[in-house]
């Protein structure tokens, strides 16, 4: 119990100091016959307002899209310090895809939503402050997201030989993590 307790006292405030890095607006990557590219976006471009909405995170440009399928979508966007406005109509997937509830949880469900075909840079990361709230259910919730994800892990065998490493794989990934800084380390 002590070495719970002394964790939460201390993840809590430098969660909170910190803050946590999600990902920005930049696109990533944009397929090819979808609604994105059709429109004109591509690769590098920033997003920064979805009809008139601000965006700073990936999350926040998914909010504004997901339920849109159909309706036209009036995109502003940065290429290279040019300012673009971009209108792309959002289409359903085929298919439920994981639905996020906020910023800093993984999905627990999943549903049909409108998507216009692009994914985000991995390298371009923004860092929003946690509230101490906000801090004190992601340490609690850490533990309980963790375990959560070794059950997913493994009720999908065939995806284990993919996810899992050993002693060396932990290694690498924890060095590359810790570099990222201390949130990534301990996601």
């Amino acid at each position: 119990v002590f070495s719970i307790l002394a964790g939460l006292a201390i993840l809590i405030p430098l969660h909170s100091m910190h803050g946590r890095k999600v990902l920005g607006t930049t696109i990533g990557s944009v397929k090819e016959d979808t609604p994105a590219y059709a429109a004109g976006l591509r690769p590098n471009d920033r997003l920064t307002c979805i009809d008139g909405v601000p965006v700073l995170t990936m999350y926040d440009v998914m909010v504004n899209i997901r339920d849109k399928a159909g309706r036209e979508v009036v995109i502003q966007a940065d290429r290279a310090g040019t300012p673009l406005t971009i209108r792309v109509v959002p289409k359903l997937t085929a298919e439920p895809v994981p639905y996020a509830e906020d910023e800093f949880r993984e999905s627990t469900r999943d549903r049909v939503q409108a998507r216009i075909g692009m994914a985000p840079s991995l390298s371009q990361t923004v860092t929003l402050k946690v509230p101490i709230g906000q801090a004190v259910t992601d340490a609690l919730m850490w533990p309980v997201d963790m375990v959560k994800g070794l059950v997913k892990t493994f009720m999908r065998p065939a995806t284990i030989k993919g996810n899992m490493g050993g002693p060396v794989a932990i290694a690498t990934q924890s060095f590359a993590a810790a570099k990222d800084g201390w949130d990534t380390f301990v996601q």
